[in-house]
Order: C-alpha cells, then structure tokens, then sequence
C-alpha cells in the first residue's frame, strides 16, 4: 500500500507543477499576449518539469 501511494505521490506532484507552469505563463504580463501552445512548449523545456521527468 505504502508504495502504490508513493506512486501516485509522485505523478501528482509532476502534475501540480505543470499545472502551475502554465498558470503562471498565462497570466505573465511582461510576455504579452501567450496563446495555448506557446505555454505547452515553455510547459515542457522548463527545468523543474524535466528535472521531475528524468528522475522517474
């Protein structure tokens, strides 16, 4: 049981911070206008996310 929730710990937390991510590059007003997948794309190449991605 410990280790099934330690799993879904660690998914969450990968989730909550891309989540975050893109919750701050829509409301970055310095950028400009931010659509949709431009926020994916920074989504992805942010260094906590593949930080989290790699050490899985």
């Amino acid at each position: 049981m410990d280790v099934l929730i330690t799993i879904i710990a660690s998914f969450v937390m990968i989730l909550q911070n891309i989540m975050a991510i893109l919750i701050l590059q829509f409301y970055n007003r310095q950028a400009g206008p931010v659509s949709f997948w431009r926020a994916i794309k920074k989504a992805v190449g942010n260094p906590v996310i593949l930080s989290a991605l790699v050490n899985k």
